[in-house]
């Protein structure tokens, strides 16, 4: 799971860099450079948050096994 969310961080910073690098090549606005950046971490988020019910989960199976 913590290699998962490593990955995910990864990805979550390249893209943030890009956004950074369209916005400041005038492809896009600051407003929507904040949008962008807020949708990446809202899909960050809701990754995580599958990551955690998963390990959840797997422990109450191996639990019950």
């Amino acid at each position: 799971v913590e290699e998962a969310r490593i990955s995910v961080r990864r990805a979550r910073d390249h893209h943030s860099k890009m956004i950074e690098g369209a916005e400041k090549n005038k492809e896009f606005s600051k407003d929507e450079k904040f949008r962008r950046k807020e949708s990446l971490q809202k899909t960050v988020d809701e990754f995580n948050a599958r990551m955690v019910a998963l390990e959840t989960q797997k422990a109450q199976e191996i639990e019950n096994a």
